[in-house]
């Protein structure tokens, strides 16, 4: 379950936090689009991925929706996501998350970096 996501984000310090998985991976310039598109301390930012999906690699058009968005393909505000308990014997956390969010602030300012910056394997 979440059980280990929700003890990171709980103790973290950083102004955003991405909750991931051990399968995934992230181009080098994430942290680089990070700062660009934080700068003004949206609620959240996202981005596209690449899903290996049975083995055949393609591409992932996010969205901020039930089904459309993967754990990774997001930075939440740490003082916003520390607001968001994930279940711990739950696995579609991701997309309950993002729902979760746009219900509790739906004023936070959500922005998509236009890229492809993390693969989920």
């Amino acid at each position: 379950g979440h059980t280990p996501r929700n003890i990171g984000k709980n103790q973290s310090t950083a102004d955003y936090i991405i909750m991931t998985g051990d399968d995934n991976y992230y181009v080098p310039s994430l942290t680089y689009e990070l700062k660009l598109y934080t700068a003004n301390k949206p609620g959240m930012v996202y981005w596209d991925m690449i899903t290996s999906n049975w083995a055949n690699y393609t591409w992932f058009n996010t969205r901020v929706a039930d089904g459309f968005i993967d754990m990774g393909c997001f930075a939440t505000r740490n003082d916003l996501a520390k607001q968001i308990d994930l279940e711990p014997a739950c696995y579609i956390a991701d997309h309950a998350f993002v729902i979760e969010f746009n219900k509790r602030f739906p004023r936070e300012r959500v922005i998509k970096i236009p890229k492809i910056l993390f693969v989920h394997n």
